[in-house]
């Protein structure tokens, strides 16, 4: 690999890392009132409750449209706000990225459901860490990380197997 294209690659993810600092930081943010909130605010406990509720009585429905809505439609809402990182194809990239992360909702509830029969559904240290570790050494680099870079390689790319 040449100098121009290592250092290419490198100003790429600086600029990556730029362009994102500030919705991944209001997003964290929310994160943490959110949780914030859940242990301080009854009302803010009672409604994730409930949705915990619906969670356990339909696991599939649950995973694949909190994953669509989180993991697509938020994070396209963001880049939306920002225009640096704003879709070249936004009505396209929303409908890419809500399908995808269904899709990705049926993986996700697959593989948590292959923890829980590896490693049981305990509340455990021991069981929690060990789930944890699983899927960051496993599903996240070997399943999880090259499907969305192709995914989006693919988005990237007008959605043509020709151009990729």
């Amino acid at each position: 690999m040449s100098d121009k294209s290592h250092s290419s690659a490198w100003f790429a993810g600086v600029n990556a890392v730029k362009d994102n600092a500030i919705p991944s930081l209001i997003i964290l943010s929310l994160s943490a009132l959110l949780v914030w909130s859940y242990y301080n605010y009854i009302s803010v406990q009672q409604t994730l409750d409930v949705l915990g509720d619906f969670n356990k009585q339909h696991v599939w429905t649950f995973g694949i449209l909190s994953t669509a809505i989180t993991g697509g439609f938020i994070p396209w809402c963001f880049r939306m706000c920002f225009p640096s990182i704003r879709p070249a194809h936004p009505f396209l990239d929303l409908v890419h990225s809500f399908l995808w992360w269904a899709w990705m909702g049926v993986v996700v509830c697959f593989f948590y459901g292959l923890q829980a029969q590896i490693f049981g559904d305990s509340k455990t240290v021991s069981t929690v860490m060990k789930k944890v570790l699983f899927d960051q050494i496993f599903f996240t680099p070997v399943v999880a990380a090259p499907l969305n870079a192709i995914s989006h390689y693919w988005k990237d790319h007008d959605w043509s197997l020709d151009k990729m």
